[in-house]
């Protein structure tokens, strides 16, 4: 039998010149092709310094990382969820901010310990202060709300991720409803056997599962049929535009949102939208029966203090 093997190949490319040394030529382009093997647009990539800068830049990163979350460096935060509704929190996503001899953006360190792995680490840390907490209000006698954590998909290479996910709830005693785990949209995931497995095993003890930025790959309806999720979150793309007037692109959000919204409610699936700024997005998403919304109008993330006074008085003013 024959069959048909398909091969794609990258190059990193670094035009020397004469004042170039054999260092220069191997390390350079070897930082190229570092860069086109993670290009979405290119397969052959020419040297440029920036990318040595980025290449040194990110370096320092990864060799931070592992010492900065011994030493309790990075910190938890909590931006609430509002029920529509009633204008109460009515749950919250747990998200890590970095704090070494500077603030260190998500959106600069995600994508690094993404690419090597370390962010497997990250999110079992955020799970462990997140459990730690629950723990700390039920103690003080303070009902926690539902909490979302994040996980990166590359968890799923591991046969055993629910069997730690589970014990790290059983270390602080804490009940499965009051987690809910998040899964990015996992639009380039080809392997759903796992996925469903695990998604499967989690429900099946009690935790939630909800999708991150749904409706923004070519496989969301796929994770809907394969999997199930109690929650799915409206990607803040689609959000922005919603109440930007009638131009073609506000339009066409408009019915994209509505179709997920009610495909949702006709699967009993919940809908929350992220990135609310206005009160037009939040009137829209009333009008359309999307109850639950995350956002700047609301709260931006809290540290733990100000979030336990949330969860203490959780009426909001609108």
């Amino acid at each position: 039998n024959v069959e048909d093997i398909k091969i794609e190949v990258r190059a990193g490319v670094y035009e020397a010149n004469e004042e170039s040394t054999f260092g220069d030529i191997m390390s350079n382009s070897a930082v190229a092709l570092s860069t086109a093997r993670h290009s979405k647009e290119h397969n052959i990539i020419f040297f440029r310094h920036e990318m040595l800068e980025k290449a040194l830049h990110d370096k320092g990163i990864s060799n931070m990382f592992m010492d900065s979350l011994a030493k309790n460096e990075f910190k938890v935060y909590y931006q609430p969820k509002v029920d529509l509704r009633t204008n109460t929190l009515c749950g919250c996503e747990a998200l890590s901010r970095w704090y070494a001899q500077r603030q260190i953006l998500p959106s600069e360190f995600i994508p690094i310990l993404e690419s090597e792995g370390t962010i497997k680490n990250l999110d079992f840390y955020v799970l462990n202060v997140v459990c730690k907490n629950i723990r700390d209000w039920l103690n003080k006698g303070i009902e926690p709300v539902l909490i979302s954590t994040n996980f990166s998909k590359l968890h799923l290479s591991d046969e055993h991720f629910e069997e730690h996910i589970l014990s790290v709830l059983k270390k602080y005693e804490v009940e499965p409803k009051y987690l809910e785990l998040e899964l990015t949209e996992l639009s380039d995931y080809q392997y759903y056997e796992r996925l469903v497995r695990f998604v499967n095993t989690m429900k099946n003890a009690g935790l939630k599962i909800s999708i991150d930025d749904f409706g923004t790959g070519f496989s969301s309806m796929s994770l809907i049929r394969n999997i199930n999720p109690d929650i799915i979150k409206l990607d803040k793309s689609l959000i922005d535009n919603v109440a930007a007037g009638d131009d073609k692109k506000a339009k066409t959000d408009r019915v994209i949102s509505r179709s997920i919204i009610q495909m949702a409610h006709e699967l009993e699936i919940k809908v929350i939208a992220e990135g609310v700024e206005t009160k037009k997005q939040a009137d829209f998403l009333k009008e359309n029966e999307c109850f639950m919304a995350q956002g700047f109008l609301f709260d931006k993330a809290l540290e733990h203090d100000e979030f336990e006074k949330r969860l203490i008085n959780r009426k909001y003013e609108m």
